[in-house]
């Protein structure tokens, strides 16, 4: 798009240059950058409707209309101030603004496509950066159970790029390792689509990002909590991997018996922390003084949450 808005001011450019040559005694009476002014209007027009979702009909219309009305109005500037100028370089100049226009249309209705495809069938899944670093939506893509066509905005792709590029260590792991999970998304043939919209007027990429799963009518995916609570309070439709992964866990109900190593103190006094081998956190009662031991133990509760399930137990009798 940004080649498109170049050659469209290199042109005007040239016939504005045309267009002075043939008439310098006008210097004075017009501005040289008349139509250049002109142009710039054109283009700031087009970026700031960015964020309208247009209509192949209106669209169409709403850009030959505006063209026409250029044209008029660089016929009357020519006709009212007198111009000695070849009808041809008037037609040239309509000419480039009913081109400039009706290309913008066609790149805004190639993305307005992926938004008619998707709309009613809720198969356009965006994602953030979470999601991306967490990297099971690689594994979760290759098993089919997901199919989705998954969009990645350039605001989510510069937040990474940031991260790997991070001075700390941890971070420009994690942000390498998100780049990686993208390069095997694509390896492996997944339907990505990376999206240039954009909210200059919103800092925040959480909000960025419930504004356009809204603009598109589409879901979140993330392993962010906080992302998961605030969208889903805004009406956005969040697919969260950890509830994913906790869903698939294997259930245990209270009363249930399971032999768990405490390997650390819990927040509550007397208590002790092991885990399972799927990483699900069981917290035992009395058994501070027990650490480092394998125990016996039994379920008493299950607490289920988005970040995560935790598994209360007591040590059993036997």
């Amino acid at each position: 798009m940004k080649l498109i808005r170049i050659v469209f001011m290199a042109a005007l450019l040239f016939l504005s240059y045309l267009f002075f040559y043939a008439n310098p005694e006008s210097f004075l009476k017009v501005p040289f950058f008349t139509f250049i002014g002109l142009g710039i209007i054109l283009i700031l027009i087009e970026y700031l409707s960015s964020k309208i979702n247009t209509i192949y009909f209106s669209s169409f219309l709403f850009a030959f209309l505006i063209a026409t009305l250029l044209s008029l109005a660089i016929a009357h500037i020519i006709s009212f101030l007198n111009f000695k100028i070849d009808s041809g370089i008037t037609l040239a100049f309509s000419f480039i603004f009913l081109f400039y226009l009706c290309f913008v249309v066609a790149f805004k209705l190639s993305e307005t496509k992926l938004v008619t495809a998707s709309r009613g069938k809720s198969d356009l899944v965006v994602v953030d950066t979470s999601a991306i670093i967490d990297g099971r939506i690689a594994d979760l893509c290759s098993t089919r159970f997901l199919s989705a066509r998954f969009l990645i905005p350039k605001f989510v792709l510069r937040e990474l790029q940031m991260v790997a590029d991070s001075h700390d260590h941890l971070k420009r792991t994690r942000g390498r390792r998100g780049l990686d999970v993208l390069n095997k998304m694509r390896k492996s043939k997944i339907d990505i689509v990376v999206d240039e919209h954009d909210f200059p007027e919103i800092k925040e990429v959480d909000t960025k990002l419930i504004q356009l799963a809204k603009f598109y009518s589409a879901s979140i995916l993330t392993t962010d909590y906080n992302l998961n609570k605030i969208a889903q309070l805004q009406g956005v439709v969040v697919l969260n991997i950890n509830d994913l992964a906790n869903a698939l866990k294997p259930v245990v109900l209270p009363g249930e018996a399971m032999k768990i190593r405490v390997v650390k103190e819990g927040k509550e006094h007397s208590q002790a922390i092991g885990y399972l081998d799927d990483g699900t956190m069981v917290v035992v009662e009395n058994a501070k003084h027990l650490l480092g031991n394998f125990l016996d133990v039994v379920v008493t509760s299950v607490l289920q949450t988005s970040a995560g399930r935790i598994i209360f137990t007591k040590k059993s009798k036997n």
